[in-house]
């Protein structure tokens, strides 16, 4: 008999392709994945004194992984490039020795970060086709002193006594980040959909946290026991179809959570002693008709495509690692 995630992993592959050729749901969307871009970052140093090293860091969804880019090792001042994998338009990590900034880069396109080393900590200077984005982030960075203000939430989610405070604090921390984007956005240019795109990104954020949040309360502190009523209800504000949210870090993570919550529910609706009787086959089938059900409740194309592959993806990792995870694993089995 075939393993189970070897079942599931055709299954997803062979649902992808039909949806892809036929679908009851298309709608038009200019969001596009790359699946085989680069991206290019010009570093035009000035005073170098010693031996530098410059790289990158980010992560791509299909299939889910880590990308670290070469080192471009230099010794003297003058204009270097570097090539990196990306499949959308991201913030990724540059890393110059101790120096870490963000840049905003979208495939096929080349920008241009210059860094003068006679100051202690040296402020980039950006230019290229996303200089207006790498400002405003620069500006965030200069405002928070920090290039990455969520390290607040999750210092919050270690501290948090209740869910009400878990709540309060990471509101705290979103709606400073959103007005210091509408502050942003009414003195500098700023393209609109970029505007849409960061807006999106830090509700989703927030939620993310307030997701994942909940369960560190839970499962790990052992603080709380049990989903307030109307917990959830910060997700009626997410659209899970729109354009501006997909290209987030945390969509895809945070849609398979929710997908794994409904599966969980319609689960317990089913009668335990029924799913004892079944066979693994028949499991795994009945798991897939139910996640392919929720799944074309909540998305619409090009979401849903999107999402099939990064679920194919992320079941074809967990096949190599040989990470065993029986749908009967999904289910309440009481006895």
């Amino acid at each position: 008999m075939k393993k189970p995630e070897a079942q599931i992993l055709i299954l997803f592959l062979v649902v992808f392709s039909a949806i892809q050729c036929n679908s009851k749901s298309k709608v038009e969307s200019p969001v596009s994945f790359e699946m085989d871009g680069t991206a290019g970052i010009t570093f035009v140093l000035s005073n170098v004194i010693d031996t530098t090293n410059i790289f990158t860091q980010h992560w791509n969804f299909f299939p889910g992984e880590f990308i670290e880019s070469d080192t471009l090792q230099v010794v003297k001042d003058g204009f270097y490039t570097l090539i990196t994998s990306v499949q959308k338009p991201q913030f990724i990590k540059a890393y110059i020795n101790d120096f870490q900034f963000e840049i905003f880069v979208a495939p096929g396109e080349l920008d241009t970060i210059k860094i003068g080393f006679s100051e202690e900590y040296p402020v980039p200077d950006f230019s290229g086709p996303h200089k207006p984005q790498n400002d405003y982030n620069l500006s965030k960075y200069l405002h928070f002193n920090s290039w990455d203000v969520d390290l607040n939430r999750a210092q919050f989610q270690i501290n948090s006594q209740t869910v009400d405070e878990l709540i309060a604090q990471n509101d705290s921390v979103t709606n400073s980040e959103l007005d210091f984007l509408e502050e942003y956005y009414g003195k500098h240019e700023l393209p609109g959909d970029f505007y849409n795109y960061e807006k999106a990104n830090l509700k989703l954020i927030d939620a993310s946290y307030k997701l994942s949040g909940f369960i560190y309360l839970r499962d790990f502190y052992q603080k709380v026991d049990r989903i307030p009523d109307k917990y959830y209800d910060f997700l009626k504000n997410i659209d899970l179809n729109s354009d501006d949210v997909i290209f987030s870090y945390h969509y895809f993570s945070g849609v398979d959570y929710i997908m794994n919550q409904i599966l969980k529910e319609k689960a317990e609706e089913l009668d335990p002693h029924s799913l004892q009787k079944l066979s693994d086959d028949s499991l795994i089938s009945l798991t897939n008709n139910l996640i392919l059900e929720i799944i074309d409740s909540l998305l619409l194309e090009p979401h849903k495509d999107y999402f099939l592959l990064f679920k194919y993806f992320q079941l074809e990792s967990l096949s190599q690692k040989k990470i065993k995870r029986p749908a009967r694993r999904c289910f309440t089995r009481n006895s």
